[in-house]
Parts: C-alpha cells; sequence; structure tokens
C-alpha cells in the first residue's frame, strides 16, 4: 500500500480494469506486465483542443525507462510519452482515453501509480552496443531456445573475440545483410536454404588474408570483421574456407523472421552503426512498397486507390482516398480486413460488407479520408480455414472457440504494414472508425496519434447475432446494438 497509490482509494472509487493477457492472445501495441515500477505526482495539466496533456514527476531511478515515443502505463493505461525532462515527463490523453478511464478525475498534485514499458530497458541495451559491450540475446524457448554473445562489429577487438570464443565455446558468426555479401561474393553454404525463414543462412565460411596468418587467432579473426565493413575490401581479400561464419540477413528483419542473425542486425541499425554495410539499412525496416495508383469512381463518389506490396506478408493492399489533408491533420480513417465472403458475397453471417459500404459513404461525406483494405481474410487465418471455422460454428463453436480449434488465436491480424501504408500517405494523426479497441492499441503502437474512436455499427440481422455478441463478449468489441 505504501508503495502505490491504493492507499489513496475510497469507497465508490474509480477505478481502470484490465483483463490479462492469455497464452493464446496476439500481443500487439504497447507491452505491459500490470505492476507497479513506482509512483509519480502530477505537476500540471493543460488542455490541447479536446486532448489534455498531463506532466508527471517521477522517481529518480525510473526516469532511465522512460523515453521520447515510448510508452508508459500511468494508473495502469497505456500512454505514449512525447516529452522527457530531468525529473519528469509529459503525455497526451485523447478524449476516448478520458471518456473511457478515471484520468479525467486527476487533478495537479494527484499520486499516480506508474510502470515502463517492458522494452524500455532496450534503450540500455543500445547503450551498451555504443560503448562496445557485449549483450546476451535470447530467442524463443520453442525455436533455438539458446543465448548468443553478441556486439557490434565495429567495435570488435582481439580481446573480445577472445571473450566471446573462450565463453560462447560455438562457431563465430557475424550477422551481414544481403547486399554486402552479394558484394563480397560470399554465397549460401546450402543454396537450398534460400528463402527457407526457419533454417539459418549460412554462407561459406572466410578469413580475410591480408596481414594475418592461418586465420583462427583472435588478432586474424578481428581483422576478418572489420574487413567484412570495410567499403574497400573486395572478394579477392577474402580465403574460402575460414574461420568467421557470415550470415545472410533476412529483408524485414525480426518482423518477418525472429531469429538471432535479423534481431543483432536490428540492434546494431537501432544503436546507429551505419557504417560499411549497416549504411544501406533504414533508420525503420520499410516493410510496404507503393506499386499501382488510379482513380476509382464508386456509389458514393470518386477515390483514388492506391495499391501496395507487402515484405511482411507478401499481401496486396489498397488504399482508397478521397479528399486532401495536412500534415497535422486528423484524418478519418478505416482499416478494414478483406472477408470475400461478406464484401463480395453479402453474407449475413457477419456485418463486414455492410460496414466496407459505412466507412466509404461516411468518408464520403466527410469530403476526405482514408479507407485501407488489408488482405487478411478471416482475421488473418486465411479464406479456406474462414470457412472451415464456419463450419464448425454450425456445429455449436462460437468464433473465437472455431479458430483456437483450427490452432489459431482468435485474431491473426497485425497492423504494422498498415501502420506504414498510413505514414507513406502523410497521415500520422487519425480519428479511427472502428468497433474494436484492439485496433487502436494495434496502430498506436507503430507511431500513429488516434485522437478519437468513432463507432461504426451497422443493423443486426438473425444470422450474425450470436457472431456479434462473441465479439462483444469474448473479444472486447465495442457494439451497442447486440
Amino acid at each position: 500500500m505504501r508503495r502505490t497509490s491504493l492507499g489513496s482509494l475510497s469507497a465508490d472509487g474509480v477505478v481502470n480494469l484490465e483483463r490479462a493477457l492469455s497464452a493464446s492472445d496476439r500481443m500487439g501495441g504497447h507491452i505491459m506486465q500490470g505492476h507497479v515500477d513506482g509512483t509519480g505526482r502530477i505537476t500540471s495539466i493543460k488542455e490541447d483542443g479536446d486532448s489534455m496533456i498531463y506532466r508527471v514527476r517521477a522517481p529518480a531511478r525510473l526516469m532511465p525507462y522512460i523515453v521520447e515515443k515510448g510508452f508508459i502505463a500511468v494508473d495502469g493505461i497505456s500512454l505514449t510519452v512525447v516529452k522527457v525532462g530531468t525529473s519528469s515527463f509529459t503525455l497526451p490523453v485523447i478524449p476516448f482515453t478520458l471518456r473511457n478511464t478515471n484520468l479525467h478525475a486527476l487533478s495537479v498534485g494527484s499520486r499516480v501509480n506508474l510502470e515502463a514499458d517492458i522494452l524500455a530497458n532496450l534503450e540500455e541495451a543500445l547503450d551498451d552496443l555504443k560503448a562496445g559491450k557485449l549483450l546476451i540475446v535470447v530467442d524463443d524457448e520453442n525455436r533455438e531456445n539458446e543465448g548468443d554473445l553478441v556486439m557490434s562489429a565495429e567495435t570488435v577487438t582481439p580481446e573480445a573475440i577472445n571473450f566471446i570464443v573462450k565463453y560462447g565455446r560455438g562457431l563465430l558468426c557475424m550477422p551481414i545483410i544481403g547486399e554486402r555479401l552479394d558484394e563480397l561474393q560470399m554465397p549460401l553454404m546450402i543454396s537450398e536454404n534460400a528463402g527457407r525463414k526457419e533454417q539459418t543462412a549460412f554462407t561459406v565460411s572466410v578469413d580475410y588474408k591480408v596481414g594475418t596468418t592461418t586465420g583462427i587467432s583472435a588478432f586474424d579473426r578481428a581483422a576478418t570483421v572489420l574487413a567484412m565493413i570495410d567499403p574497400a575490401a573486395s572478394p579477392d581479400d577474402f580465403t574460402r574456407p575460414g574461420h568467421l561464419f557470415p550470415l545472410r540477413y533476412h529483408p524485414g528483419g525480426v518482423l518477418a523472421r525472429p531469429g538471432h542473425t535479423e534481431a543483432i542486425v536490428d540492434l546494431c541499425n537501432l544503436a546507429g552503426y551505419r557504417r560499411g554495410w549497416l549504411t544501406r539499412r533504414h533508420r525503420r525496416v520499410r516493410l510496404i512498397e507503393r506499386v499501382a495508383e488510379t482513380r476509382l469512381p464508386t456509389r458514393y463518389g470518386e477515390f483514388k486507390a492506391v495499391g501496395y506490396r507487402s515484405y511482411f506478408d507478401q499481401g496486396e493492399h489498397i488504399a482508397l482516398t478521397t479528399g486532401e489533408w495536412k500534415p497535422d491533420d486528423p484524418v478519418l480513417f478505416r482499416i478494414h480486413s478483406e472477408c470475400l465472403t461478406g464484401d463480395v458475397f453479402g453474407s449475413l453471417r457477419c456485418d463486414c460488407g455492410e460496414q466496407v459500404d459505412l466507412a466509404l459513404k461516411t468518408l464520403a461525406e466527410e469530403g476526405s479520408g482514408v479507407l485501407l483494405y488489408m488482405r487478411q481474410e478471416g482475421r488473418g487465418i486465411g479464406l479456406h480455414n474462414k470457412i472451415k471455422a464456419y463450419s464448425l460454428q454450425d456445429n455449436g463453436l462460437d468464433t473465437v472457440e472455431a479458430n483456437k480449434t483450427l490452432g489459431f488465436d482468435a485474431d491473426m491480424r497485425h497492423y504494422e504494414a498498415g501502420a506504414q501504408i498510413l505514414l507513406d500517405l502523410g497521415v500520422s494523426k487519425l480519428r479511427l472508425l472502428t468497433n474494436n479497441p484492439g485496433k487502436v492499441v494495434g496502430l498506436s503502437g507503430f507511431g500513429l496519434e488516434i485522437q478519437d474512436r468513432i463507432p461504426l455499427e451497422v443493423p443486426v440481422n438473425d444470422e450474425n447475432r450470436n457472431y456479434l455478441i462473441t465479439k462483444k463478449q469474448r473479444m472486447g468489441h465495442l457494439l451497442g446494438n447486440c
């Protein structure tokens, strides 16, 4: 009680509640554990349009884990930090959050519980990388379940190589992007592994032959690592086979292949190492490509259709836009997952087709906005699996139980590609047309500001009533008509 603000609660006091994440739920957005790292005090509250700007003084031991554009939970509500000072931080609270939590009741001087984002210690790890220190990177226990000693290639020394070889007791490997490997003419050791995400992409092993001897000493191996990132080094500078094992990085990073190779390169990129092969990396991996656009006349008016290809899921997604907006404008937006049965065939088992129509009509009446049509059929499980799920529902299961019976989570969708499409369209602030709070969380985790949530409810029918009730009761959808 002394360590939190719970001692100040009284009978009839309003508290924020959130159900725990189950083992099979899909994670997205901010990652919180539900504990209290410390308490802070509200030092100022200012209006900013419909939102409120809160400044919170925090304990000195927590401040290193609070970063700009990072996340923090205030009284259990996950919020985005916009500014960090020496002893305090600032965060905005949008109208939707103000209406649906007890944050509107806070005043200057209020004591609040604080929890730093579980990923906040990544900043400390990046600082260690910049300082030339070693990290231990551990992968999923259901994958290789091992930890690797890693460091940036740019800070490698013979002493570090000696430590890694002595205590790591394994192969000395160097993750590196494909373009640099192609320049150095270092092909995969096993060509059949090309494109196979479950296999580690070893290239032929190498030694640097300029100024070295056998290639096995810590000095020689450090020289080989540094030569790999030296733009002046050429294929003829290396002997094959050798004592360093390059690993080919998969485009898209850990979002495309969650392996040690991708994690290490991504970490080095985040730490700011851009020399040599890292200069070819974007600061943030770009997962989408704009491939085509045209005008699209509809019954609701004319839209522009912009086609995108996603490198993350190989999907072909479409953005329908109308009107214009400025960079800071809160744009009316609907993200809609493909539903062939509802959108095309008019199925009554769901509300998808009617939602597409209502969204287009609403955008046309607004005069500007975006409908993003994502190829994530059946909440990400695919058309044929959705049909199998329908069959299970006909035999008494609800939509969540049917997915789990087929081996899927209730919702398999992701929002990274959609968020990048919005940023490509010049949209960073949203008024989101949705009944699904998961979309609010999913999109806000990728640099987008959700300024408001606008319901998108359509009439209920006898065929989809139980489906919508399940979405409301088991998936947390905000529906008032069922």
